[in-house]
């Protein structure tokens, strides 16, 4: 006999005690000493049932997980023999499910008399109850379970607890040889379940753990590479700052007008143009920008309403790209599959600040599950939303746990169309440091003298001196709500 599916290798398999211990692939033959007479051409066989250690971290013993075990049988043709619900499965049943501790019912409904030189697949669902209470067929969850190869398993709507969580086994049977079992002495298939949902957790980012953490995390993401201050000072003050040379400079122009000043004052105009970059590399002037970058951002409510901590009185909406999303598992080929028409949103509660989803994973050779978006809702509470630039593909198999972080300020930038943005910053500088008077145009020694005096009258009294100049760097305001653009990320917990 040989065990069916793709993750065989650690999940299912069948032996009988004489048997090697290989997990894959299996075939076997039935020796004909091990038999005795139950009827020409018949085989007893019987299974016992243990179930594979969790690695998705629950930690739960397996009679806490597992609470109904089904099981088919299906012919050569791939179609549906028999099936049986198996009794007595529950927080008192022992695991693994052997003779000497299973039930008399469970003895009978895990025995079965085989044809010889027949092929059968064994299949065992644990946590998929063909019926419920009552005796009742329960809304089916096994979709097409008369055909082997068009079987599959579904999520149910009101999403896993822990113990319905699915548990699969498929064993290929094909007993041959003479004679057959005694009934004291039967064929004996151990079956291992293997679980097949998987499990993601969800947590937000750690801020640290040092006093204002939050506000060295803040300060880190404002001051990374790209981040918010370089892009203020790259784009948005050079920008201003330009426009404001170019206004100096015609202020200058217009009050300096005699004609033989006239190629210094070209001269003078082309210099002013160059310091917005100048001033802008300087470092103090960075630390001015930072720091009110910083303290506005901490009085921005969006942010800091994103950046709220995750209690377990919120509720989680996880949005999936919907072509990607699996929701079935086939019986057959332990493949994940299926597809919405529409986005798929999973609704999750939390514990200990974490989401945790219970679903199918992806296979090896194909990405699924590919998260779009998260809403943490609670009542008389705004939503916390956040929606990702890019959908996060988990990449995560059957019975798998998987840790994702949610940053909230991920990326931190300002709204270039945003109302009343310009918060200028007035910072003293010494004009001769960026701009050399004495060089400026071809001038006589008197001529130069007269000049520099000109230029330095013409600057306005609102604006200081020429040697202590009122340098106005606009900003944006970013303790304005609308002024500001977060974007989240997932990544996976390192």
């Amino acid at each position: 006999m040989k065990s069916i599916g793709l993750f065989t290798v650690i999940g299912c398999f069948c032996i009988c005690a004489s048997c090697s211990n290989e997990l894959r692939q299996m075939e076997e033959t039935v020796r004909s000493d091990e038999h005795a007479s139950v009827g020409e051409g018949k085989v007893i066989v019987d299974y016992s049932l243990g179930e594979t250690a969790s690695r998705a971290g629950d930690g739960l013993e397996a009679n806490r997980r597992i609470s109904s075990l089904v099981y088919l049988l299906y012919g050569e043709d791939g179609y549906l023999l028999k099936q049986r619900q198996i009794s007595d499965i529950n927080e008192g049943t022992v695991w693994p499910l052997v003779r000497e501790t299973m039930t008399w019912a469970q003895r009978q409904e895990l025995k079965d008399t085989l044809d010889l030189g027949q092929t059968y697949t064994a299949v065992f669902i644990a946590n998929c109850p063909l019926f419920d209470e009552t005796g009742e067929i329960t809304e089916p969850l096994l979709k097409n379970k008369r055909s082997l190869s068009d079987a599959y398993l579904t999520l149910p709507s009101d999403g896993f607890k822990e113990n319905t969580m699915y548990y699969v086994a498929g064993n290929e049977i094909n007993p041959s040889g003479e004679g057959a079992v005694n009934r004291d002495n039967p064929y004996n298939c151990s079956i291992v379940l293997q679980r097949v949902v998987t499990r993601t957790d969800i947590e937000l980012v750690e801020w640290g753990t040092e006093a204002n953490a939050f506000g060295n995390f803040l300060g880190n993401r404002i001051k990374e590479e790209n981040g918010l201050l370089s892009h203020v000072l790259e784009e948005y003050a050079k920008e201003a700052l330009a426009k404001s040379m170019e206004q100096l400079g015609e202020e200058i122009s217009g009050k300096v007008t005699e004609t033989v000043y006239l190629a210094a004052i070209t001269e003078l105009k082309k210099r002013l143009a160059g310091i917005p970059e100048k001033v802008l590399e300087e470092e103090y002037i960075k630390e001015v920008v930072y720091n009110r970058l910083l303290e506005d951002c901490q009085k921005n409510p969006s942010l800091m309403a994103q950046c709220a901590d995750w209690t377990n009185d919120y509720t989680a909406t996880v949005s999936y790209e919907s072509t990607t999303y699996s929701n079935q598992f086939g019986i057959m080929d332990w493949k994940y599959g299926g597809s919405a028409s529409e986005p798929v949103s999973v609704v999750a509660g939390l514990s200990s600040g974490k989401i945790t989803i219970i679903g199918f994973g992806s296979n090896v050779d194909d990405s699924r599950n590919e998260i779009t978006g998260l809403v943490l809702s609670k009542s008389a509470s705004e939503p916390l939303t956040f929606t990702f630039s890019s959908a996060f593909e988990t990449k995560q198999t059957g019975n798998t746990l998987k840790t994702l972080v949610c940053d909230p300020i991920a990326v931190i930038d300002y709204s270039s169309e945003a109302s009343g943005i310009e918060k200028p910053l007035v910072v003293e500088v010494d004009m001769d440091s960026y701009v050399d008077l004495e060089t400026c145009g071809a001038l006589g020694e008197n001529d130069r003298s007269a000049f520099i005096s000109a230029v330095k009258d013409a600057i306005d009294s609102e604006d200081g001196s020429w040697e202590r100049f009122g340098l106005r760097i606009s900003i944006p305001d970013m303790s304005v709500e609308n002024n500001i653009v977060l974007t989240p990320s997932l990544s996976e917990k390192q």
